[in-house]
């Protein structure tokens, strides 16, 4: 259901089998310079004039940088800078298990790594997609830049990441199909009960069908459900999804990356090498 007046973000195609030949390397980001002593009104209408010529840069990069512009300096003109090209926003696909926070529902602006707790946290290589349902465009705005360093945002081009990464990692990638820890529950407070291993059994499979009804009914993402291996957490699962897809309007391969702060190897790193914890991680599927 719609979120708030947002509509829901359409499904993910996935066209991920046979051979995926990368494309040639190409200049992904391409700079557009807002016009000399613009208002924000009449950038707008520089945008709606040159939407067509955007939006055609847009699909020959990649990714379009605005440099200079007022407009999308708050929520509400962001969205109207959107709205100009023009981009119709929906909701988060992670909206129904709040991962982000919503920054201004009337405008489908949310705000993401906005914590001193997550000062030293890098994310990781992802697009913001899942295995059901994703948004087609993106736009990142800063409207408040980090004021004790930090707050660097990173792009990739997925074309030139497949083209680089060896082949034999590329198999394997293909073939473990990762998947996403959405989150988790600890129960390590029922491992602890001294009960027999048979009842503790039908204990944890009770909480597993209780939890994925409530998933089924509640979250449209065909989310799975699992206890860790040492079955003290209870993991909430993206379906396993291929590291690699082809864009849906010209058909070139991507590598398309789910990695975010979920990873373990990151969360093992931002530890100094301890073990991962967390309500975060990501399982070998099958």
């Amino acid at each position: 259901a719609p979120l708030l007046g947002l509509l829901p973000c359409p499904p993910t195609r996935w066209d991920a089998l046979g051979e995926l030949t990368p494309a040639a390397p190409r200049d992904f980001l391409a700079v557009v310079t807002a016009p000399p002593s613009l208002s924000p009104t009449a950038e707008r209408e520089w945008l709606e004039r040159n939407s067509e010529w955007l939006m055609d840069e847009l699909g020959e990069h990649g990714a379009l940088h605005f440099k200079g512009f007022r407009l999308p300096a708050t929520s509400a003109g962001l969205r109207d800078f959107c709205s100009a090209l023009p981009l119709v926003p929906c909701a988060d696909p992670l909206a129904s298990v709040g991962v982000r926070s919503l920054l201004s529902a009337p405008d489908g602006v949310y705000e993401a790594v906005n914590a001193e707790s997550l000062s030293k946290t890098f994310i990781g290589l992802h697009n913001d997609v899942t295995y059901k349902l994703a948004a087609p465009f993106a736009a990142f705005a800063c409207f408040q830049p980090a004021e004790l360093g930090g707050g660097d945002f990173l792009l990739a081009d997925g074309r030139a990441v497949l083209a680089t990464l060896p082949a034999g990692v590329l198999a394997t990638l293909r073939e473990r199909l990762l998947s996403v820890r959405v989150a988790s529950i600890p129960f390590g407070w029922l491992a602890d009960l001294p009960l027999p291993p048979s009842l503790l059994a039908a204990l944890r499979g009770a909480a597993l069908r209780v939890v994925g009804a409530i998933l089924s009914a509640k979250v449209p993402l065909d989310l799975a459900v699992a206890f860790s291996a040492d079955e003290r957490t209870l993991q909430i699962l993206e379906q396993p999804k291929a590291p690699v897809n082809r864009h849906p309007a010209s058909g070139a391969p991507t590598f398309f990356s789910s990695l975010h702060s979920q990873s373990a190897h990151l969360q093992r790193r931002r530890a100094g090498g301890g073990a991962a914890g967390g309500a975060a991680g990501r399982s070998r599927g099958g």
